[in-house]
């Protein structure tokens, strides 16, 4: 990484060159930002150039695929800021022999849910461990009640059912759950 702050695929990147290659390309370029809050960011670990480089080299398999670029032909820059109150990567994207290459909307959500997945692992593994454990004590709770309430004869249908019925609440429950989490 040279004093401009740019990185790359490669471990230094010379700002004329790659300035010069990027306005001649004859093909797309993607421009994208990648941002998080700052306290995100610091509290991540994405606060340097290198950690924003180290995730964008390790998916940059990746994203080639999304934009239907075969591997050997991406080419990519990036330049990270450290703004006040969100920090972000400018990102560039493009490949060596233009033709072909596209990015769908379906294709664009996956490769920013696939970001999004890696930045916040740790934190996503806590909230699925933590909504399996709200889902089994809300079952054991229901199962107690329906158990004390004098009901002596709950035969095998009913307790399929029972089942059935709790999964199909809880799993709607939870997803409800899942996509208010993540729009925020």
């Amino acid at each position: 990484m040279g004093e401009h702050g740019l990185f790359g695929q490669e471990d230094y990147v010379n700002l004329r060159k790659a300035s010069e290659e990027i306005y001649n390309h004859n093909g797309i370029v993607w421009q994208q930002v990648i941002s998080l809050r700052q306290t995100d960011a610091e509290r991540l670990g994405y606060d340097t150039p290198e950690a924003w480089r180290n995730l964008l080299r390790s998916k940059q398999f990746e994203i080639a695929s999304y934009h239907r670029i075969p591997a050997e032909n991406m080419k990519w820059y990036a330049a990270f800021h450290k703004e006040e109150g969100h920090y972000h990567v400018h990102f560039l994207l493009f490949t060596k022999e233009p033709g072909g290459e596209f990015l769908c909307a379906r294709d664009y959500f996956r490769y920013k849910d696939s970001l999004t997945k890696t930045i916040f692992k740790d934190e996503m593994k806590q909230l699925y461990d933590e909504r399996q454990s709200l889902r089994d004590k809300i079952i054991e709770s229901v199962k107690e009640k329906i158990i004390s309430s004098n009901q002596k004869t709950i035969n095998i249908f009913t307790k399929s059912l029972f089942s059935v019925i709790m999964k199909y609440v809880l799993v709607n429950y939870f997803l409800a759950l899942e996509m208010i989490l993540w729009r925020h």
